[in-house]
């Protein structure tokens, strides 16, 4: 996605309806508008001013080498600002006007910051490099942690086919957060569903976000479709909360293991930390067979880590394990 050009549409959009509020305001406002007509009109002509201006300026910085963003971002702030006052304002613009004018605006802010960001960081020479990718989806992954109060930790992400455990897994907002991180480094996770879920309109959305169906009556069972998977599609991440739920459990299921080692592929431990408010990714290990020293790799991992509710999260241990009687300690919420 070309941040300048981008700038540019919006920057002449910008300049096209200053133009309209200037030489034609009565379009914007319902006809039979109860307050002051007056007030409204001069105030449509005002932004349209603004916008002509703002939107001039950008168009002429973007032709330079290194544009400065802050004639985009001086066009977000009043984008921003548009789509407020068209709330207040609503009774005076009607429903027909309140929908074309956050139509116009919501957008044009969200693409006007995204775009002064990339520009800033064009112009300092400073692109974000392995810990974030290069677009809207690590843009939009920043903003949902800011917002959030959280942050990514620093690290690297992994790159070729792999499962992804998450944990601890104790609420719905740990995909939320994982997902955040994910597009800061640039990785599409994928997730399991049942397979009606992909079925008629659903069925676009649910694989448009990652989602990999499921046939739970499929003779080769879940560990075999997705080794089948992971054939079809082999830099697939998988994404597999291990405990199986949000609810504390005192074993894990140990389909995410079985998985990597019969796909061959790695297992990566991901992480949420409410004890430090980042989220992000771990150490990396191919199963070895050895199930409890492998599990011992993700004991010691997780062994401070605290979930989003902490009473949830119970022992780090597989089924096995406990059929083998072996004892595995849970993570900080646990202790």
């Amino acid at each position: 996605m070309d941040d300048r050009l981008i700038a540019r549409l919006v920057a002449a959009g910008r300049v096209l309806f200053g133009a309209l509020c200037l030489a034609a305001p009565k379009l914007l406002l319902r006809r039979d508008a109860a307050a002051t007509p007056g007030q409204a009109i001069w105030m449509l002509r005002a932004f349209g001013i603004r916008d002509m201006v703002l939107g001039a300026g950008a168009l002429v910085s973007l032709n330079e080498d290194a544009p400065d963003p802050a004639w985009v971002r001086m066009g977000a702030v009043a984008d921003t600002a548009d789509a407020a006052t068209a709330v207040v304002f609503r009774d005076e613009l009607g429903p027909a006007g309140l929908a074309a004018t956050l139509s116009l605006a919501v957008p044009a802010a969200g693409l006007g910051w995204w775009s002064a960001q990339q520009l800033g960081r064009r112009r300092s020479g400073a692109i974000v490099g392995s810990a974030g990718g290069c677009g809207m989806k690590p843009f939009l992954g920043k903003l949902i942690l800011r917002l959030v109060g959280w942050k990514a930790a620093p690290g690297e992400a992994p790159r070729g086919g792999c499962v992804v455990v998450c944990a601890p897994h104790t609420s719905n907002f740990d995909y939320v957060l994982m997902l955040a991180v994910a597009w800061i480094h640039g990785l599409s996770l994928s997730f399991l569903g049942k397979e009606a879920l992909f079925k008629g309109p659903m069925g676009w959305l649910m694989r448009a976000t990652g989602g990999v169906p499921v046939n739970r009556s499929a003779p080769q069972g879940l560990v075999g479709q997705m080794v089948e998977e992971f054939r079809r599609n082999p830099g697939m991440h998988l994404a597999i909360p291990a405990e199986g739920t949000r609810s504390r459990t005192e074993h894990w299921k140990s389909g995410f293991y079985r998985i990597a080692q019969q796909a061959e592929v790695p297992i990566v431990l991901a992480f949420v930390d409410s004890a430090t408010k980042t989220s992000g990714f771990g150490p990396t290990f191919t199963p070895s067979g050895d199930m409890a020293a492998d599990m011992d790799i993700a004991r010691e991992f997780y062994a401070d880590k605290v979930g989003v509710k902490p009473a949830e999260f119970g022992p780090i241990r597989l089924r096995e394990e406990l059929d083998e009687g072996t004892e595995g300690t849970g993570g900080a919420a646990a202790s």
